[in-house]
C-alpha cells in the first residue's frame, strides 16, 4: 500500500502549502528511492565511519 505525502502529513496534522507541494513530493520520492537502494544491499556493502575525539564532549 502506497501512502501519498499529503495523506501522511494529514494523518500527523500537518499541512503542505500548495506552492511547496511539488518540492516536498519530489524530495519524498528521492528519499524513498534511496531507502529502496539501501534495503537491497548486502551488509558487506555498507560503509561505516566512526570518529572518536578524546574529550570532545566536554564544553569549556
Amino acid at each position: 500500500m502506497t501512502v501519498s505525502i499529503r495523506e501522511l502529513f494529514a494523518a500527523k496534522g500537518l499541512e503542505i502549502p500548495e506552492g511547496d507541494y511539488k518540492v516536498v513530493e519530489s524530495r519524498w520520492e528521492a528519499i524513498e528511492k534511496l531507502k529502496e537502494q539501501l534495503t537491497d544491499l548486502p551488509l558487506e556493502s555498507y560503509d561505516i565511519s566512526l570518529r572518536n575525539i578524546t574529550g570532545g564532549d566536554q564544553v569549556e
